[in-house]
């Protein structure tokens, strides 16, 4: 009987999607009504401008780097760590691709070490106010401002009106 292969992955697929709506939710919460379309937009042309990129340095970085220094158990990156590099990835044609993504997949888990590490990043919910709360604010100062321009407008007002009415009574 063919046993199921298993998924390598761990789940990876789905913590993209929790991650992926988590942080929108935090975009769309924190940047104001007016501007997340522009934000998205630069957003996403980040993104999406990277994937050009790493396509265009894989092939280089494989001929180049990674290959030939897998081509056997004495090259440089397969004798690393005692020859451990070689008998996790292999030694030969192909390991220096399969070394260069399991190296390339070890930014992102930095980059995510980093994010945790770093208090302002961990709790940007927390420590950004809210676009709805900070556009309530802007408005309450800016009808008080009104307000108080109204309040010191009007004993002027009546002191003139004051004047007028004594000139008037005078004539």
């Amino acid at each position: 009987m063919a046993r199921e292969p298993i998924p390598l992955d761990g789940g990876y697929g789905w913590l993209v999607v929790a991650a992926s709506h988590i942080i929108q939710a935090i975009w769309m919460t924190k940047v104001p009504q007016g501007l997340l379309g522009r934000v998205f937009a630069v957003r996403r042309l980040i993104a999406q401008f990277t994937v050009p990129l790493g396509d265009f340095a894989a092939g280089p970085l494989s001929d180049m780097l990674f290959e030939p220094r897998m081509a056997n158990e004495t090259s440089a990156f397969a004798s690393a760590f005692g020859g451990l590099v070689g008998k996790v990835v292999g030694v030969g044609p192909g390991r220096g691709i399969a070394l260069m993504i399991m190296s390339l997949a070890i930014f992102p888990m930095l980059i995510g070490l980093w994010g945790y590490l770093n208090p302002h990043v961990r709790n940007v919910e927390t420590e950004l106010i809210d676009a709805d709360v900070l556009a309530k604010q802007e408005a309450d100062a800016k009808a008080k401002e009104e307000a108080e321009a109204a309040e010191s407008d009007q004993p002027a007002d009546a002191a003139e009106s004051d004047a007028k009415s004594e000139s008037d009574g005078e004539s």
